[in-house]
């Protein structure tokens, strides 16, 4: 229900936000105005992006390129979450990921497809967040034959500056985290969890015990990277840096009891007790916690930077409800689109937001 309501809130501001943004054709272009530039590394041709909304932390300061390999897929026997007497080598796991991409890039009528059976070794849980005819995107998937499941993001230096050519969510995104998107923001899904995981073992009143799925990153076979270029962003004249084009992250699938749901009280209670408990660095969203099978330990299944996403700074009240979080969450917005003046665009552009860092 509180997502519906958040839903519509922010559609009725996107009904309103083209009109009132529209520049006249004899207004001057502002030389400070920020911009990007993106191209495939060690490539000319190029793709540009000018935008108010961009900042530095959200498209230059997120990816780690250290943390990434010291996360990345091993190549030797993965145990099982549930069975430690099974295992899969990771070498497995990166072979049904690289057929995977060749079996997106064959289908050429894959926007048509409706069936949540699309491929050879996966099935598909999400693509919403996914653009079906440009192929490009985030889509969340499970193994047929393995216990994991592993989310998928594809960029390419086009589709990097069309922002809101991926659905009405990261269009959203956008705005409220100085250009920040589902393909940046997943680099912080594994430093965040161990964030979160270490945060928790200090914690000595929480009223269950607490888990997190094991998550390894690892980039198809073949794929190359993209290189952003910066101006006007931050207070470097010029700024510059590579990520990967498109890269997985691959987690344990929980076997759940129950998910949790808004309709139980004890359940919210959980939820937004853990969640100021690591100053809201986690999504609060209720979907993302679950009771484990057999362990009746909860467990977080989407530890996504939750600032990174939002734009949110660092929150120094306690949140005892979704409702009062999500409405202060629709006032930013609101803020964020239609409240900002010339000068205070330019200071944000140079120095952010401050929103919360991992």
């Amino acid at each position: 229900m509180l997502t519906m309501l958040y839903t519509l809130i922010i559609s009725i501001i996107f009904m309103f936000y083209a009109p009132t943004h529209s520049r006249s054709v004899f207004r001057p272009q502002d030389p400070y105005k920020p911009k990007l530039s993106v191209s495939w590394e060690n490539k000319t041709k190029e793709f540009t992006l000018e935008s108010y909304y961009l900042q530095e932390y959200p498209l230059f300061g997120i990816f780690d390129q250290e943390h990434f390999f010291n996360n990345y897929l091993p190549t030797g026997p993965i145990h099982f979450r549930y069975d430690q007497n099974k295992s899969v080598d990771g070498t497995t796991i990166a072979l049904l990921i690289d057929e995977l991409l060749e079996e997106i890039n064959k289908k050429k009528k894959l926007h048509k497809i409706k069936r949540t059976e699309e491929f050879k070794n996966f099935f598909v849980l999400r693509k919403r967040n996914f653009n079906r005819k440009k192929k490009n995107g985030f889509m969340i998937l499970k193994c047929k034959d393995y216990p994991f499941v592993v989310k998928l993001s594809i960029e390419t230096p086009e589709s990097f500056t069309q922002p809101f050519s991926k659905g009405f969510e990261p269009s959203i995104f956008f705005f409220m985290a100085g250009g920040t998107n589902r393909h940046l923001s997943g680099f912080t899904r594994i430093k965040n969890a161990e964030y979160v995981k270490n945060s928790i073992a200090k914690a000595h009143d929480m009223p269950v015990e607490f888990d997190l799925p094991r998550k390894w990153f690892y980039i198809p076979h073949g794929c190359p990277w993209i290189e952003l270029r910066g101006k006007n962003i931050g207070t470097n004249k010029q700024l510059s840096t590579t990520i990967p084009g498109t890269y997985c992250i691959i987690a344990d699938a929980i076997e759940f009891e129950r998910k949790f749901t808004l309709t139980r009280k004890d359940d919210r209670d959980i939820s937004m007790k853990l969640c100021n408990l690591v100053n809201f660095y986690i999504d609060p969203h209720i979907d993302n916690f679950m009771t484990e099978k057999g362990t009746n330990k909860v467990v977080i299944v989407d530890t996504e930077h939750f600032p990174s996403i939002t734009g949110l700074t660092h929150i120094d009240s306690v949140y005892t409800s979704q409702i009062r979080l999500y409405t202060d969450l629709t006032f930013k917005c609101i803020d964020d689109l239609f409240l900002r003046n010339k000068s205070k665009r330019r200071e944000i552009a140079m120095n952010g937001t401050g929103q919360s860092k991992l």
